[in-house]
């Protein structure tokens, strides 16, 4: 394989990688936004979809047998709390639903930034001290505040039925029933969607 080969091939799977991360962002925020008024209504969903993200990055970057809930705990326990001060705000009126939705988007960019971080380095999260957790997940985060301002436009782009179908399709990822080829078919139809809405974003930018 030539260095142009190898080149385009990488770029590719920067691009999946960070379609596989934004989508989820987004399918977390739609949810978020709209159990903004519970406490801790959201966290089954978001932590559902978030591992499956973990798989399919580990799948991506040929890292197998991905430890996800290791990875989302580290990250939930060194932000929990701007976590919860963020929910504190859902009584703020006007503002509470779209803080959670940001909030949330924001925590999923991270986990998705720290997993692509620490798979390209091929380094096991078990070998890991507090230190480099730390290290890694301050990287993951800089990235991920990087993509904030589009994650915000484009949740705010959405249209109603469009959360509707982000919030459905984030529920059926997290549903541990289903076999992998009907969670890949569900996980598809979100990076469409996904795809969908921020290609209209991109559009009407240029109008």
């Amino acid at each position: 394989m030539s260095k142009t080969e190898i080149s385009s091939a990488f770029d590719r799977k920067e691009m999946e990688a960070s379609w596989l991360v934004h989508a989820c962002a987004l399918a977390n925020g739609s949810v978020a936004f709209g159990l903004a008024n519970s406490l801790a209504g959201d966290t089954v969903l978001i932590t559902g979809v978030s591992l499956y993200m973990i798989y399919r990055l580990g799948k991506l970057y040929g890292v197998a047998d991905v430890n996800g809930k290791q990875i989302v705990t580290q990250i939930v326990t060194h932000y929990a709390a701007p976590l919860i001060g963020a929910k504190l705000l859902f009584w703020v009126p006007g503002i509470g639903n779209w803080a959670n939705a940001l909030s949330m988007s924001l925590l999923t960019e991270i986990i998705g930034w720290t997993c692509i971080l620490l798979f390209k380095k091929g380094e096991n999260p078990d070998d890991l001290s507090a230190a480099d957790w730390e290290s890694l997940i301050r990287s993951a985060r800089r990235q991920a505040k990087q993509h904030q301002v589009a994650n915000k436009a484009l949740l705010k782009a959405m249209t109603v039925s469009e959360r509707t179908r982000f919030t459905k399709l984030n529920k059926q990822l997290a549903d541990d029933t289903l076999s992998r080829e009907a969670h890949e078919r569900i996980f598809q139809q979100l990076i469409d969607l996904y795809i969908r809405v921020s290609s209209r974003v991109e559009l009407d930018g240029l109008e």
